[in-house]
């Protein structure tokens, strides 16, 4: 069996287990806070899989051009990494649950650019979640640094490994958290209140890594 196959069907086992478990506190309450309809909902999900592929290309390359060195950078700065990821994750949550209320210049700049942008806030997500540090990623560039010969060869197994973790149980819960609750909640007071909730749901998910890195 070739790499970069086994390096996809990694990919599609992680994506079912503890990948899926930290990606989807993350982009589910996102998109049932911010979007409407299966079709934003899908948009939304695609565009956070295809940001977190183009992560793991870079990152795939890093690994063919630096080895073992780039494993050694991301352990010597993962605490670092994950606790700016955190606290991305966590400001995007009090945007949503600040909501059109937000009355700060900055606080209404960053919902504008990230809430309520059906690309950047996505797209951010997406990023973040793929350049954290975590135990199977940093497993999958020890061996594409192993057994790529150069950076594109890196940036290939990336790439396979990145297309495996696209198969995820993310895509159909991507599209019930967008189209349920708007179709099953009709009072708008009470949807407004669900909104905040998933807001607060991800603003504990940066919290969590931010306190988890500062513990220890």
């Amino acid at each position: 069996m070739s790499t970069a196959m086994e390096l996809f069907i990694i990919g599609i086992t992680v994506s079912l287990g503890p990948c899926f478990a930290f990606c989807g506190p993350v982009i589910l309450p996102y998109i049932a806070a911010t979007r409407s309809g299966w079709k934003e909902g899908l948009k939304a999900t695609l565009i956070f899989l295809f940001s977190r592929l183009v992560a793991y290309c870079l990152l795939g390359l890093l690994a063919g051009l630096l080895g073992r060195l780039l494993i050694a950078w991301l352990r010597q700065f993962e605490y670092l990494i994950f606790l700016i990821g955190g606290i991305l994750i966590l400001i995007i949550g009090l945007m949503i649950i600040l909501g059109k209320e937000a009355h700060p210049l900055l606080c209404q700049f960053l919902s504008r650019q990230v809430v309520d942008n059906n690309i950047k806030g996505p797209m951010l997500l997406g990023l973040i979640v793929g350049i954290l540090p975590c135990l199977p990623i940093l497993g999958v560039l020890a061996y594409i640094a192993l057994k790529s010969q150069n950076l594109w060869q890196g940036a290939f197994y990336g790439f396979s490994f990145g297309m495996g973790k696209f198969i995820s149980p993310l895509i159909p819960l991507g599209i019930l958290a967008s189209s349920l609750p708007k179709g099953l909640i009709k009072n708008q007071r009470i949807y407004n209140f669900f909104s905040r909730l998933c807001g607060f749901i991800l603003f504990l998910a940066g919290l969590n890594l931010v306190i988890s890195r500062l513990l220890r």
